[in-house]
């Protein structure tokens, strides 16, 4: 089966698609570190940028910038293609691996995951929440115009939509494997 994980930042994506990759012993894919690597290999980025958008940002009049992402895409596909088995984290996932078995979105309220950030990455609240909108901003903006898709809003995309605002990744964990068995039973 495949699994795509994708979720607002801070939602708990990474946390739930490891936590998954654990449970059932599957392959996890992290696009967010393909996406960096493959960047700096391309000269895109220095690999000094604290993010995939940071390097959104700075390559968005970059022509070349659009075919990387399409050259990505088929890497992503490649890399699904490869394993039986894989759970694939990814904000694009759901759209670009089309054959996914389950599609699984994360939300969280925006004061809480700027709070989860700031935790996790030893920043300020405010910080965290100025670069939570600054991210989110160019993310939606950008992917809109390359791919016409917006995996914030077009919800329709996804199998299973989680808010993880006030329950632990756990829980997130445990109704994500039910929400799975029970695919995989219905597919056999």
């Amino acid at each position: 089966m495949i699994v795509t994980v994708s979720g607002l930042p801070g939602a708990g994506s990474t946390s739930l698609a490891r936590d998954l990759s654990k449970v059932f012993n599957w392959k996890l894919i992290t696009m967010g570190e393909m996406f960096k690597q493959m960047a700096k290999e391309k000269g895109l980025s220095s690999g000094q940028e604290g993010s995939a958008t940071l390097l959104l940002e700075k390559q968005k009049k970059n022509k070349s910038f659009e075919r990387f992402h399409r050259e990505f895409d088929k890497m992503q596909k490649k890399a699904a293609r490869r394993y039986k088995n894989c759970i694939i984290n990814g904000k694009l996932s759901a759209f670009v691996i089309k054959d996914a078995d389950v599609r699984i979105f994360l939300k969280a309220n925006e004061r809480i995951r700027a709070k989860r950030i700031a935790k996790r990455e030893g920043v300020s609240y405010r910080k965290a929440l100025r670069d939570i909108r600054r991210r989110e901003k160019i993310e939606r903006r950008e992917w809109k115009r390359i791919y016409n898709v917006d995996y914030a809003a077009d919800l329709y995309a996804y199998d299973l939509v989680m808010d993880t605002s006030y329950h632990k990744i756990k829980d997130s964990t445990d109704i994500a494997v039910i929400f799975i068995k029970a695919i995989r039973r219905s597919k056999k």
